[in-house]
């Protein structure tokens, strides 16, 4: 047997291991968090999530904002990182992103902003991003809003993105 072989053969033990005791210790953590958020979608993936707002042609008739983003990611633990940007067609008098970050109020049944605005903005410019790090209280699921703005000659557009959610152990 190859050096190859024998990597790709203890590789699959690691992964059958991990599947199957892995497996039993995800089904046990899932049975001690609170009930899923009623509004919004579930993170895919361990770590982190990211969801991304585009303008599709056809779909969403934007005179300056171009692309519209947001993400929240996982970095160890209880600490994440909230990005977001804003792209126009042109350079525009104004562009800003601002941040907030959301948790799940279970017993209203909605979305609350308990952090920001986190407010990033650039002068005759058509792009904007920026990013902030927070630590949080384990136990709650969480996600990124994010409003996007663009002024132009005095006029004003705005989207608003939000992440998928994630739980915070």
């Amino acid at each position: 047997m190859n050096a190859w072989s024998k990597r790709f053969g203890s590789m699959l033990v690691a992964l059958a291991v991990a599947c199957t005791f892995g497996a039993g210790s995800a089904l046990a953590d899932e049975k001690d968090r609170p009930p899923a958020p009623k509004e919004g979608v579930p993170a895919v993936g361990a770590e982190g999530a990211s969801k991304i707002a585009e303008n599709l042609l056809g779909v969403q008739s934007t005179e300056y904002l171009k692309v519209w983003r947001s993400s929240i990611n996982q970095l160890s633990g209880t600490k994440v990182r909230l990005s977001g940007s804003t792209d126009t067609y042109d350079d525009v008098n104004l562009i800003e992103v601002h941040l907030y970050l959301q948790y799940w109020n279970e017993g209203a049944s909605r979305w609350d902003d308990i952090s920001g605005p986190h407010i990033f903005s650039k002068t005759s410019s058509s792009k904007v991003s920026g990013s902030v790090d927070i630590t949080l209280s384990s136990g709650y699921y969480y996600r990124t809003k994010a409003v996007h703005r663009a002024t132009s000659n005095a006029e004003t557009e705005q989207q608003v993105s939000f992440t998928d959610y994630i739980y915070i152990e």
